[in-house]
C-alpha cells in the first residue's frame, strides 16, 4: 500500500528550515512520504496534508505566507490537499485574526510545537517532542546542514519581533547539539552552519551555565573533516575566545566573523536599543581584524529606521569602508506592529525614500565594498583560499564557495572542473580568485590540492585548514 504524502512548504529563515526538517524526519519515522516544496506549482499528486512553516519578521514576509495560505486553500478547494497545517512565526503573532479569516487552515501550530504537529496528523506519540531532534531528512545538499543551538531571543531591539514569535531564549542542551552534529557528519555532512536568534547568549540559561566558546571548543573535537561556520553573532558581550579558534588551524570554526550591526550613527544605536555605540563596534572589529588576519567580516543593517538622515547614511558607507565590511546584508525598515518602535517612533521615511537608500548602500556595496574584499581575498591567502565545493554545473564547470562565503547569501565561485579529477559536491580544495563579475567570484583550482570527499581525516590533520593559516602573519 502506498504511503501518503505530506508535502512541506519552508518559508522564511534557516532557523525555520530546521523546524521544518525536523518535522519531515519525525513523520518518515511514522511512515509518511514527505514532498519538500519550494512552491505549490510542484504539487503532482494529491497530499494528505499541507504544511507550511511561514515567516513573520517583516510586512514583505508576513504577506508572503498569507499568499501561500490562500493559494493552498485554492488547491484543498480542487481537492487536491486533504488538510491544511500552518505553523510557524505567523501564528504567534496573527493566530486569532487568521483563524477568522481563514478558517480553511484546519490547524494553527505554534513554533516548535511539534507534538501538537503529530496529534494533528492523527499520530499519538508516546513522549513530547520539544527537545531538538536528530535529523534523517535534509532539504540542503548534502555536504552542508544548518544547525539550530537555541531557540528565542531575551534582548529588546527596538525594531525586532522575534520575542513576540519565538518567545524567551531557550539553549539546547550541549550534548544534544554535539550528538545531531557528528550524525550529521557521520552521514557525509562537510559544513555545519551555526543558527540561532542570539547564539551570543548561548548557554547562559542552562544549569550548570555554559557559553558558545565552549560549546565551539566541544564542537571543534567531534571525528571527521569538516567546517563550522558561525552566524548571527550580536556584538555585546562579545565572546572573544573564538578570535583564536577562528585563527586555530586545528580548528574547524572558519575565519568567518556575521556580526549584524545594524547601523553606525550613535543616535540610531540608541533608538534601536542596540547597546552597542560606534566606539565600541569599530574597538572589537579591529581587535577581530588583528587577531585573525585573513578573517572575513560580514554585516547586516538596516536602512530607513526612523529618525536616519542622509548625513547617516553618508556615515553608514564611510563606517563599512573603514571597517573593511566583506559581506553585507541590507534590509529595509520595516514598522512592525507590536515592537517598541511602533509603540514610540513615527515611520516618517517614506518608502519610496528607503528604497532609494537601499539602492546606493547596495551599488556600494557592489561597487566599492566588495571589490575591495576580493583584494583582501588574494592578498591574504597567497597560497589558495579553501573552498568547497557545492554544485557540478557541466562538464566543464564548478559551482563552489570559498570559506569566505555561506550558502545562498554571500559569492558564488566559478571554478574550472579539473581534467584529472572528478570532484564531487563537498570536496574540500585551494582556489585562486581570478576576476569577479557582479558579486560572482571566478577561479582556478590549485593543483594537488583536492581532498576526497570520503576523507575521515580529523580536522587537525587537514591541509587545506593548515595551508591557509599558515600564509597569516603571527600577530599577537
Amino acid at each position: 500500500m502506498t504511503k501518503p504524502y505530506i508535502g512541506i512548504l519552508q518559508l522564511g529563515c534557516d532557523k525555520n528550515r530546521v523546524d521544518s526538517e525536523r518535522i519531515a524526519s519525525l513523520l518518515t519515522q511514522y511512515g509518511f512520504q514527505i514532498l519538500w516544496l519550494h512552491d505549490l506549482n510542484q504539487i503532482h499528486q494529491p497530499l494528505y496534508a499541507l504544511i507550511i512553516n511561514t515567516c513573520g519578521f517583516i510586512l514583505p514576509a508576513q504577506q508572503q505566507s498569507i499568499d501561500t495560505i490562500i493559494e493552498a486553500i485554492h488547491k484543498k478547494q480542487q481537492g487536491r490537499i486533504q488538510q491544511i497545517l500552518v505553523m510557524g512565526c505567523l501564528v504567534p503573532r496573527f493566530q486569532n485574526q487568521l483563524q477568522h479569516e481563514l478558517p480553511e487552515v484546519d490547524h494553527w501550530i505554534k513554533p516548535e510545537d511539534f507534538t501538537t504537529t503529530l496529534r494533528a496528523l492523527g499520530i499519538q506519540p508516546a513522549q513530547s517532542c520539544h527537545q531538538p531532534l536528530s535529523r534523517t531528512f535534509l532539504s540542503t545538499p548534502k555536504h552542508y546542514a544548518y544547525v539550530k543551538i537555541s531557540e528565542g531571543c531575551n534582548r529588546k531591539c527596538a525594531f525586532c519581533a522575534i520575542p513576540l514569535m519565538r518567545g524567551k531564549h531557550r539553549s539546547y542542551p550541549p550534548h544534544l547539539i554535539l550528538h545531531e552534529c557528528q550524525q550529521l557528519i557521520n552521514r557525509g555532512v562537510r559544513e555545519l552552519l551555526l543558527v540561532a536568534q542570539d547564539p551570543t547568549a548561548y548557554g547562559q540559561d542552562l544549569q550548570p551555565p555554559t557559553s558558545l566558546t565552549h560549546l565551539l571548543e566541544q564542537l571543534g573535537n567531534l571525528q571527521g573533516t569538516y567546517w563550522l561556520r558561525l552566524h548571527y553573532l550580536h556584538p555585546r558581550p562579545f565572546p572573544k575566545p573564538i578570535l583564536h579558534m577562528m585563527r586555530d588551524p586545528a580548528h574547524p570554526l572558519v575565519p568567518y566573523l556575521d556580526m549584524p550591526v545594524q547601523h553606525t550613527a550613535n543616535h540610531i544605536l540608541q533608538s534601536m536599543r542596540r547597546g552597542t555605540p560606534l566606539a565600541y563596534l569599530s574597538s572589537t572589529i579591529e581587535q577581530a581584524r588583528s587577531t585573525v588576519p585573513n578573517l572575513c567580516f560580514r554585516t547586516a543593517v538596516i536602512i530607513g529606521f526612523p529618525g536616519e538622515s542622509p548625513h547617516d547614511l553618508d556615515l553608514l558607507m564611510k563606517t563599512l569602508e573603514n571597517w573593511q565590511v566583506d559581506r553585507l546584508g541590507i534590509f529595509t525598515y520595516s514598522h512592525e506592529e507590536g515592537t517598541h518602535a511602533y509603540k514610540t517612533l513615527r515611520d516618517h521615511i517614506p518608502h519610496r525614500e528607503k528604497i532609494r537608500r537601499h539602492q546606493i548602500l547596495s551599488e556600494f556595496y557592489q561597487q566599492v565594498l566588495f571589490p575591495q574584499s576580493v583584494q583582501r581575498m588574494r592578498s591574504t591567502h597567497p597560497n589558495g583560499i579553501p573552498t568547497i565545493i557545492d554544485e557540478i554545473y557541466d562538464d566543464q564547470t564548478l559551482i563552489a564557495r570559498t570559506w569566505w562565503d555561506a550558502p545562498e547569501i554571500d559569492a558564488y565561485l566559478w571554478l574550472s572542473k579539473p581534467q584529472s579529477t572528478n570532484p564531487k559536491p563537498g570536496t574540500f580544495l585551494l582556489t585562486t580568485i581570478t576576476s569577479y563579475i557582479d558579486l560572482d567570484l571566478f577561479g582556478e583550482p590549485l593543483p594537488n590540492t583536492i581532498q576526497p570527499h570520503n576523507s575521515h581525516t580529523n580536522t587537525a590533520t587537514n591541509p587545506i585548514h593548515q595551508t591557509a593559516h599558515a600564509t597569516a602573519p603571527d600577530t599577537p
